[in-house]
């Protein structure tokens, strides 16, 4: 059973007649007391900056539900895997400092004017059970006055937070590690290849798959498996290399100082929140592998992340792998000569009905 500690804890709040309010002014959801005052421990940090809380006019604000019992507020509800497990997961470490029961969580849609798009809610419920959040789940997209609300600090999320504070971190790595057998092999490479091509990636990736099986690691796509197995593979691994993904989120969470991580940059910021997360949970410095040659970018898809591949300078890509202990036979990281890589791209092109626009990196 979920309690609130009666004892002193300075970054979790619990507010009588809260108010979670989305008609203000600022981009964030607005938690007040029954008074109008700001429930401080409420502010959202995202992509560096802070927004907190701001005092209302309660004669002003007009409340379209009140929900009776005691609730813990989760956060912003984001279906997508990576803002789910970095962001919304964030204030969960409060569920091992509660001694009162509580009624369910609840979030707040980031998005309150738009459907939320959660096809396949498998992750989610998987992550909540393995934090032992198993709760009934209110998502809010109007004002809403909740009886009893519990608001913990926020623990994780996008900017300088990437690194988690500790209650957050120590929460994080012992329930995912929980009653999980690691599998046996002890290199993995994350691939994106499951993707189909459909959300970007690393140009030609099944070269480095190739290469890297050729040295004895395991290719593995997380999206195809259920959160425990992913778990295991992690767990068990004692050298991952990935390119930087939402993943190594996970890798991160579980901590293990004695593994060896290398992240094949896709991206200009790609480590910007994935290596202070990393550093701050293992308290060890990844390999960041930055050997971008080009992008190219699809001409029929906006989404940056999704319609972007990036090519990678492979030969210096085997050489640093080989200096960081990942391989042991860089020459055979050839990069691809002018024809076959002109080849691969008309096939990139028929495959996803578009073409492509080409920015080479000096």
């Amino acid at each position: 059973m979920n309690r609130l500690s009666r004892t002193s804890f300075p970054t979790i709040s619990q507010t009588q007649n809260a108010m979670v309010l989305f008609e203000n002014k600022i981009k964030s959801v607005n938690i007040v007391d029954g008074l109008g005052a700001p429930v401080a421990d409420a502010a959202l940090h995202r992509l560096g900056t802070l927004l907190q809380p701001e005092m209302v006019d309660v004669a002003e604000v007009q409340i379209a539900e009140k929900l009776s019992g005691t609730w813990l507020y989760a956060g912003d509800f984001w279906p997508h895997f990576g803002h789910f497990l970095f962001e919304s997961v964030s204030r969960l470490w409060a569920i091992d400092h509660l001694d009162q029961p509580i009624d369910g969580l609840i979030f707040s849609s980031p998005k309150p004017n738009t459907a939320l798009e959660c096809k396949d809610p498998s992750f989610q419920r998987d992550m909540l059970r393995r934090v032992g959040a198993d709760l009934p789940v209110r998502i809010l997209s109007q004002n809403t006055q909740v009886e009893n609300l519990i608001v913990p600090r926020q623990g994780c999320g996008l900017g300088p937070l990437a690194v988690g504070t500790p209650e957050f971190r120590d929460f994080i790595r012992d329930k995912l590690r929980g009653k999980i057998k690691p599998n046996a092999a002890k290199k993995v490479y994350i691939s994106r290849l499951g993707y189909r091509l459909r959300r970007g990636g690393l140009f030609a990736e099944s070269r480095i798959e190739h290469n890297l099986k050729m040295e004895g690691y395991q290719s593995f796509s997380p999206e195809r498996v259920p959160l425990d197995e992913q778990i295991a593979t992690y767990m068990g691994a004692e050298k991952i290399v990935s390119s930087d993904s939402t993943a190594l989120h996970v890798v991160a969470f579980l901590a293990k100082e004695d593994q060896d991580i290398a992240i094949l940059l896709r991206r200009k910021e790609g480590a910007k929140d994935i290596l202070p997360n990393i550093v701050g949970c293992t308290g060890k410095l990844p390999l960041v592998i930055d050997r971008i040659k080009a992008f190219h970018s699809r001409d029929n898809l906006r989404h940056p992340n999704w319609s972007t591949f990036a090519e990678l300078d492979f030969e210096m890509v085997g050489k640093d792998l080989h200096a960081g202990g990942f391989i042991e036979a860089p020459e055979v990281w050839g990069n691809l000569g002018f024809r076959r890589q002109r080849w691969l791209l008309n096939q990139y092109g028929e495959k996803l009905s578009c073409g492509f626009e080409t920015q080479k990196i000096a």
